[in-house]
């Protein structure tokens, strides 16, 4: 599922990768019990979290264009989107940012066990963490309007958040100065309408 998935996509995953979403989400499994990190088995996990967080690979390519840089993943929890997009794109650091101690320790295992390179967990509140990122992605943190807020204090000043969603928030005063498009996400084998909120700072658009 997870490769056909991905082949829908049109995201490139090799043997290895796959092998490590497989145990990514074993290891989900696994702690699920104690943690109680997502609801559903692991069909729901691989399309209602893998899947739906891998769908944006190929939008979050396009924005880091050639030069690259660095991602923070807000509010990681369970690490989605974050580890599957750590693991889509192994040439780009991620930085799973998550201030509760018990998910950070599960986030951390993950690490260690996929021995991902590209991969930083931050056990620290978003609200107050320091460096600055060049794409910003959520999944599920604050209400919109909040996490908008919060995410664009980690922005680098050519950065861009990338915000999931199932129906299209109302604009916020946290979007001020940013250029927002909403793009809609085709997640295989899932029944429900997903989207992305793309909000890009108008420095980086004039440059355009």
């Amino acid at each position: 599922m997870l490769a056909d998935g991905a082949l829908r996509l049109g995201v490139a995953l090799s043997d290895e990768a796959i092998d490590f979403l497989v145990r990514f989400c074993d290891e989900l499994m696994i702690w699920n019990s104690k943690v109680n990190l997502v609801r559903g088995g692991e069909r729901d996990v691989v399309i209602r979290h893998v899947l739906d967080s891998i769908a944006a690979v190929p939008r979050i390519i396009e924005l880091l264009g050639a030069s690259g840089g660095t991602i923070a993943d807000v509010g990681s929890g369970a690490g989605f989107p974050g580890i599957p997009l750590s693991i889509a794109m192994p040439d780009v650091s991620v930085t799973l940012i998550e201030r509760s101690s018990r998910r950070a320790s599960f986030l951390n295992s993950v690490r260690l066990l996929l021995s991902n390179p590209n991969l930083t967990v931050s056990e620290s509140d978003a609200r107050v963490h320091e460096k600055r990122y060049r794409v910003v992605v959520c999944r599920a943190f604050l209400p919109y309007a909040s996490s908008i807020l919060v995410m664009r204090r980690l922005l680098a000043s050519d950065g861009t958040i990338v915000y999931y969603s199932a129906a299209i928030p109302a604009t916020s005063d946290g979007e001020t100065d940013l250029y927002r498009t909403v793009e809609t996400l085709d997640v295989p084998f899932l029944k429900a309408t997903r989207n992305l909120v793309v909000l890009t700072s108008r420095a980086r658009t004039s440059e355009k």
